[in-house]
């Protein structure tokens, strides 16, 4: 078996919107610093990036940064271990910061086209987004 260690991994996600990725971290209670040159992860180390997340009211939850790639961005985080409360917020694979931006964008589009958007959450904890 494989022993887990620490390292800085690149989420699969492609982010394209800024504004969107900001509204998922307030709704999740992370605060987006898009000037931030330096994220924090396992042992206080600092990682580059250009922006970073960071959990509200958690001062030793490992951050999240934001990496630019042409037109889009990746999300650069450690999970070892839970990352001090990171993963408690943002969901196993950020899996609730990645729902909560697809929300947001989805949200943003529908808005631009004069749609209202209905939002529920299963019992499961699944969003589901329409519009009307």
């Amino acid at each position: 078996g494989s022993k887990e260690m620490s390292h800085v991994s690149k989420l699969k996600a492609a982010i394209t919107d800024l504004v969107c990725l900001e509204t998922a971290a307030d709704c999740i209670g992370m605060e987006f610093d898009r000037h931030a040159t330096q994220f924090r992860n396992y042992g206080g180390r600092m990682t580059k990036c250009e922006g970073k997340l960071s959990v509200r009211g958690n001062k030793d939850a490992y951050e999240m940064g934001v990496e630019k790639k042409g037109e889009q961005y990746s999300l650069l985080w450690d999970n070892y271990g839970g990352a001090q409360g990171l993963v408690d917020v943002v969901g196993k694979g950020a899996t609730k910061l990645l729902d909560e931006y697809q929300a947001a964008l989805f949200t943003k589009h529908m808005s631009a086209k004069g749609m209202r958007v209905r939002r529920t959450t299963k019992e499961d904890g699944t969003l589901l987004m329409a519009a009307e």
